[in-house]
């Protein structure tokens, strides 16, 4: 099985600088090009299934790639983004000046952190964890494709890496990137991780 694994493009709202989990924003203009650029790259690459987060951003992705096939995206709540409660749409500076004490607890990376009014982190991994299985459940033959988040693609791209939390911080998810994992029923090879070549091939590269 192959798997692609996408995170959507570039949102409004100045998402590169804020925080937005559960905030269910549009993509700018930008993210547009970027959404066309990535519908471009996957035009002529056989897919069985296509998968997305129930969030505009990530949906609205899914059904670009989708249309050349002749699919419909099906959306999977369980793959939406980290709410950050309180903390949508503040900057970091804006978190560390408003909520200084949970601040320094959200830096110790640790694992256990809950975001204020929003997801805890075990419970954040635990839900995305639940959907691996929805995605294993096509034939080994099958290549499948994921539109997520920067927060889902860590989550599973940890568990099939088969590394520890501290990597979810040091894994770079850049928008409308591409990973390619393959699946064999028991293994998973990572053959592609972070590509945004397809961005700027198309002019469309974010900052």
């Amino acid at each position: 099985m192959k798997i692609y694994l996408l995170r959507h493009p570039q949102t409004t709202g100045g998402s590169d600088v804020r925080y937005y989990g559960a905030t269910d924003l549009d993509l700018s203009e930008l993210g547009q090009r970027q959404r066309d650029a990535l519908a471009e790259r996957f035009k002529d690459v056989p897919l069985d299934a296509i998968y997305s987060s129930a969030l505009r951003r990530a949906a609205q992705t899914a059904a670009a790639i989708a249309k050349p096939h002749g699919l419909t995206p099906m959306q999977i709540p369980v793959f939406n983004e980290l709410n950050f409660g309180l903390w949508e749409g503040l900057t970091a500076e804006e978190i560390r000046d408003a909520y200084p004490e949970q601040y320094i607890k959200w830096m110790k990376r640790d694992g256990t952190f809950e975001y204020p009014q929003g997801d805890s982190v075990p419970g954040f991994r635990a839900r995305v964890l639940s959907g691996l299985d929805q995605l294993l459940d096509n034939p080994l033959e099958s290549t499948i494709l994921l539109v997520g988040h920067a927060g889902i693609n860590r989550i599973l791209l940890t568990r099939m890496m088969d590394v520890g939390w501290p990597s979810f911080w040091s894994m770079e998810m850049d928008l409308a990137s591409i990973n390619l994992i393959e699946y064999d029923g028991m293994h998973y090879k990572i053959a592609v991780l972070n590509d945004t070549c397809h961005l700027t091939a198309a002019g469309c590269g974010g900052p």
